[in-house]
């Protein structure tokens, strides 16, 4: 997790928002859902059983988002989110749903795959095997684009287990993070453009 220290008190002041726009009624229970866009959508993702992405920029400030999540209702739930963070989008594309920032159009989520396949492999590695992927790496160098490496996130150390085994066929890379979302249990993956020019594949 990145933490950004604004000083010696930090406030966090959270509006919380119904994803229908109303509060649940009395047959309708809901749970309460808070914090910085990462760690909500991770809750999210965990409550809903649906892998959640975040795409992002190095630059931007992460929003704080408060809702009320309710079952059976992820979209509402991902339309709450954005109202309170306008500078993103969500996309859902097949079974992959993953917030966006709004001016970013490049296609890496969308470049397919042949194959991939981890072995007892660590997060990190899972993630190095993805831009190490023939068509991964094609992509970036037809649009200039280079990987950086990333290290931590959401306080995991990526480097410690050796557990990850997944085999996949024809697949996208959104396809492939949300397997291996589900193969951790964290139901969640980020993306992050360090420039218009380089990005780096989070650990899950």
């Amino acid at each position: 997790m990145f933490i950004h220290s604004l000083g010696p008190l930090v406030v966090l002041l959270v509006v919380l928002e119904y994803p229908s726009g109303r509060e649940p009624g009395a047959n309708e229970e809901g749970i309460v859902i808070a914090g910085a866009l990462p760690e909500v959508l991770a809750k999210i993702g965990r409550e809903a059983n649906q892998p959640i992405g975040l795409v992002w920029d190095r630059h931007q400030t992460f929003c704080n988002a408060g809702i009320v999540f309710r079952s059976g209702d992820l979209y509402g739930a991902l339309n709450a989110v954005t109202r309170r963070c306008p500078n993103f989008t969500w996309r859902r594309d097949g079974r992959s749903v993953f917030l966006l920032p709004r001016q970013k159009v490049k296609t890496f989520l969308d470049v397919k795959a042949a194959a991939y396949t981890l072995t007892e492999a660590s997060r990190m590695q899972a993630a190095d095997e993805i831009v190490a992927l023939p068509e991964v790496k094609a992509w970036m160098k037809a649009n200039n684009i280079s990987a950086e490496q990333a290290y931590y996130i959401h306080g995991i150390n990526p480097v410690i287990t050796h557990d990850l085994s997944v085999h996949l066929k024809a697949v996208r890379v959104h396809d492939i993070l949300d397997a291996l979302a589900r193969a951790t249990g964290t139901m969640t993956w980020e993306i992050m453009w360090h420039s218009d020019s380089a990005l780096a594949v989070y650990p899950w």
